[in-house]
This record gives C-alpha cells, sequence and structure tokens, in this order.
C-alpha cells in the first residue's frame, strides 16, 4: 500500500508539473499568436475536457486557414515508474485513409543503387527478408533519416506488394519521442466529421492506455482542444 501511496504521489507531482508547463506555454503562445489566432480563441476554455465528437467539431470551428488544414492528434505518454517504456512504435490502419500523400516504394537493385548514390526519393521503403542484407550497408544512409526497414514496423516483410497497397490507402507509421509525445495526422478539416471521428477512435483504441496522459487534437495553426479519455 504505502508503494502505491509513494507511486500516486510522484504522478500528481509530474501530473502538476506538466500542467503548469502546459499553462505557461499556452499564456506565452497567445502573446505570441496573430490576430486571426487571437480571434478564435474568444470564449474557447483551453483546458475544458471535450468528448471525442465534440472535439472535432470545436477543431473544425478554431480553424482558419485559408488552406485545407490537417487535423492531428497529439498524445502524451507519462511513466508512472522508471522502468516503464513510453517510447510507442507500430502501425495503425486508418479506416478513413490517410490525409497524407505517402510514396512507397519497394527495395530492389535499381532502388538499392539509388540510395547508394544519396537519391532517396520516397517516404516508405519495402523490403523483403533476403534483401536486408543489402540494405544493411546503407544504414548510416537510411537510418538517420528514417528509412531503414525494420521488423517492428512492419516495412520489413515477405509480401511487400501487399504492404505496399496497404500504407499506400489507410495503414499508418507511428513513433513517439523520447519523451513520450505521439503525433499522428488523422483527417483534413474539410473531411465529414464521422470521416474524422472513425480514424480518432481507431488509434485510441489501438494505443496503450497504460501511462496515457493527455490526448489533444488540433488543427494546422489552430488551437489545441483537449480529449476526454475514457
Amino acid at each position: 500500500m504505502k508503494e502505491e501511496q509513494k507511486a500516486e504521489k510522484a504522478e500528481n507531482k509530474i501530473q502538476s508539473k506538466v500542467t503548469q508547463k502546459e499553462e505557461k506555454t499556452s499564456h506565452n503562445n497567445k502573446q505570441l499568436r496573430g490576430k486571426k489566432y487571437q480571434s478564435v480563441l474568444s470564449g474557447f476554455e483551453a483546458h475544458k475536457l471535450y468528448s471525442v465528437a465534440e472535439a472535432i467539431e470545436k477543431v473544425k470551428a478554431l480553424s482558419y486557414t485559408k488552406f485545407d488544414g490537417t487535423v492531428e492528434m497529439h498524445a502524451r505518454f507519462i511513466p508512472k515508474k522508471k522502468t516503464d517504456e513510453v517510447v510507442l512504435r507500430g502501425t495503425i490502419n486508418l479506416p478513413s485513409g490517410s490525409p497524407k500523400e505517402r510514396k512507397v516504394v519497394v527495395a530492389d537493385d535499381s532502388v538499392i543503387s539509388e540510395i547508394a548514390k544519396g537519391v532517396i526519393d520516397f517516404d516508405i521503403l519495402l523490403a523483403k527478408p533476403a534483401d536486408m542484407p543489402k540494405l544493411a550497408k546503407l544504414a548510416k544512409i537510411l537510418g538517420p533519416k528514417g528509412k531503414m526497414p525494420s521488423p517492428k514496423n512492419g516495412t520489413v516483410t515477405d509480401n511487400p506488394a501487399q504492404t505496399k497497397k496497404e500504407l499506400s490507402g489507410g495503414l499508418v507509421e507511428y513513433k513517439s519521442d523520447p519523451y513520450g509525445n505521439l503525433h499522428i495526422a488523422l483527417g483534413k478539416v474539410s473531411w465529414s466529421s464521422e470521416k474524422i471521428k472513425s480514424n480518432v477512435e481507431a488509434v485510441l483504441g489501438a494505443l496503450p492506455k497504460k501511462n496515457l496522459s493527455s490526448v489533444w487534437l488540433a488543427a494546422t495553426m489552430s488551437p489545441s482542444v483537449k480529449v476526454k479519455i475514457d
């Protein structure tokens, strides 16, 4: 019981610091933002919790860009123990599709030759297990750019043609930063609320709830809306 109380106390302390930092950042951002950003904040409660459906409608209402902004989810994972892992990575199939067009290529001798010359004309590189020894020699080129195929994110596959089809559709890769922050593009402001909602719920259903501290939705250049975590 004492250990649980200590863990709870430590978590509350961390959350308090996070909240203070968020409020300070929010205050500073308001001072730095332009008139259009300031105008949409009228009556907006920055730290109010919204259901997924309410958050989507609020994000649409707060979007003020002339172009069709991208709706993104920002999630924060905070370890409850020092041994907890907060770096997450994997793939999620977005039922409404991805808002980002991505060029997916399959490694062959021609592609490998171009990579060796420093030419990387793709967003995602797929490879069969048998081709990995060839690509291992190019790790110094692909690794720093995050383009190295890996079994962990599903880019090393026995059926690259099928995986390419999936990735060109709604299958997206995700990876949190070392601090436990995760950012995923889920749709466009012009999309129907139902399409965006399907993608949001798919991501929330796939992500582990353990250590999940907060979830926000936001459109490009617009204020973030805090989502209620069930």
